[in-house]
């Protein structure tokens, strides 16, 4: 019998709040019905909406006759092999997204991403890029062990937008893969915004506003403290 491999599923709910849900049983149901391994609070979906399983070395979803239908990658499945980062859906629109994760494929691709943004840092030569390549460095380092929880300092600091959104974007999906909670001090309003499932904004040591990234951007007194009155504000 194949030995089992460690895989997650990376949950996004209707809320925008993300999640984690290990495969720890075979099968892993999936459904709105309490008793499943993971309850889909959205009464759209089915009572027992679909379930994965592991055979012949490989994870497979298959759709429990659905209502709405089970898709993997925009496709409505009957039954699918899983492979890594293989996006899930439930037939309806503004519902649950699950990706699926070979959880240690998945977190050396990830390492192997912050690898590459230090190494592009470092192409250029000048004491600007040096302390660039040194901060991108230590946030590396820091990511590697897997911590619990991980406390980030200003880690855009000197980079341009480019290279803080790459950052951004290596940070969030480590997040997702790994379960490590980051608590982010950063100016940085896009890196903040796709990272941060809830936001603190500080002026002079005073709090002005607190709740999720896109209520704290649209937020009166951010916008003239950080974005100034007239700044067109995009939605987060």
């Amino acid at each position: 019998m194949a030995e089992r491999p460690a895989a997650v599923l990376l949950v996004l709910a209707p809320s925008g709040q993300r999640s984690r849900v290990a495969l720890d049983s075979m099968p892993f149901s999936i459904g709105r019905q309490s008793g499943n391994s993971l309850v889909l609070r959205d009464n759209r979906t089915s009572r027992n909406h679909c379930r994965i399983v592991f055979e012949n070395g490989s994870y497979a979803i298959e759709d429990l006759n659905s209502r709405h239908g089970t898709f993997v990658n925009g496709k409505q499945i009957s039954r699918h092999v899983l492979h890594n980062s293989d996006r899930i859906e439930f037939g309806v629109r503004d519902s649950y997204q699950l990706t699926f994760s070979a959880e240690q494929q998945d977190i050396q691709r990830l390492l192997g991403q912050f690898g590459s943004v230090v190494a592009s840092a470092g192409e250029a030569s000048g004491a600007g890029n040096l302390i660039k390549l040194r901060s991108l460095v230590e946030v590396a380092r820091a990511v590697a062990p897997r911590p619990k929880v991980l406390l980030l300092d200003e880690p855009s600091a000197g980079l341009n937008e480019a290279e803080s959104r790459k950052l951004g974007e290596t940070l969030a999906q480590f997040v997702a893969a790994s379960g490590t909670t980051i608590m982010l001090v950063e100016h940085h309003i896009e890196l903040v915004s796709s990272i941060c499932a809830f936001v603190y904004v500080l002026e002079f040591g005073q709090l002005i506003a607190a709740g999720t990234p896109a209520a704290v951007r649209s937020s009166e007194a951010v916008q003239e403290a950080y974005l100034g009155r007239r700044h067109n504000v995009p939605s987060a």
